[in-house]
């Protein structure tokens, strides 16, 4: 984004998203194939939906992964919103830095989520989350403390921040994984759900995390901290493995 207004304004933002959109779309329907077999696939509609979603939310273990991808999302929507503002009003990051970093975190977020790939099957998925669940918890119990006392110097930020990706990179694919593991019957309505779920937690957070205004970053930590907190409620309180009696990966 930094990175495009530096050849255009703002409305060039949305010209590229929507350029993307369109990309988007033609790969699904021109590359990616139908993987459903024909004899599985129906005709949709909402009628099927509501009932398909009725028995995914019924499920506790579903609902518990959902807590725990969606709640993981929260600290991200909260780094998200106010990183901008802690990162270049606060802290005086110019725009090429700030897009340096961001690119930096995202980078890392994904590095933690090829990694967590690569131990499928070699390390419980569970414990991966609970990793990334504690990377969280602690990024977000610093940059508080940081907050509240010290004014978010810059390297608290850079490291809060830096840590909250790589914990959501652990949490949020795993967790929605084992969403779907929970209820095999409804790939495509447990995928549903949880996005829709996972983009309104989103959009919640996003207008909280600046509640402070331009004066205290405070909102953004409790949001980061209370979010991993929630996560780790999600996946050891509703998701625990013996509520139906089956194992978990």
């Amino acid at each position: 984004g930094a990175a495009i207004l530096g050849f255009g304004d703002w409305r060039t933002t949305f010209w590229v998203l929507a350029g993307l959109g369109v990309l988007m779309c033609v790969t699904a329907a021109v590359v990616v194939p139908e993987s459903l077999p024909r004899d599985r696939r129906h005709a949709g509609g909402l009628r099927t939906f509501r009932l398909a979603a009725r028995q995914v939310l019924g499920d506790r273990r579903f609902v518990g992964y959902v807590v725990t991808a969606c709640a993981a999302f929260v600290g991200v929507f909260a780094y998200v919103a106010t990183s901008p503002f802690v990162l270049q009003t606060m802290n005086g990051l110019s725009p090429t830095a700030y897009a340096i970093d961001f690119a930096a975190n995202a980078g890392a977020m994904t590095i933690a989520s090829l990694v967590a790939a690569r131990l499928a099957g070699r390390v419980s998925t569970r414990r991966i989350i609970l990793v990334g669940q504690a990377c969280m918890g602690v990024a977000g119990a610093g940059m508080l403390i940081g907050a509240i006392w010290f004014g978010m110097p810059l390297i608290v930020a850079l490291i809060g921040f830096f840590v909250l990706m790589i914990g959501n990179g652990l949490v949020v694919t795993n967790g929605g994984a084992l969403a779907s593991s929970a209820v095999p019957a409804h790939p495509g309505t447990s995928s549903a759900v949880l996005g829709l779920v996972q983009w309104t937690t989103a959009g919640v957070t996003a207008p909280i995390a600046g509640l402070g205004g331009s004066d205290t970053t405070v909102p953004m930590a409790v949001l980061v901290l209370g979010g991993a907190l929630v996560s780790l409620w999600g996946l050891l309180v509703l998701a625990r493995p013996h509520t139906t009696g089956r194992t978990t990966s």
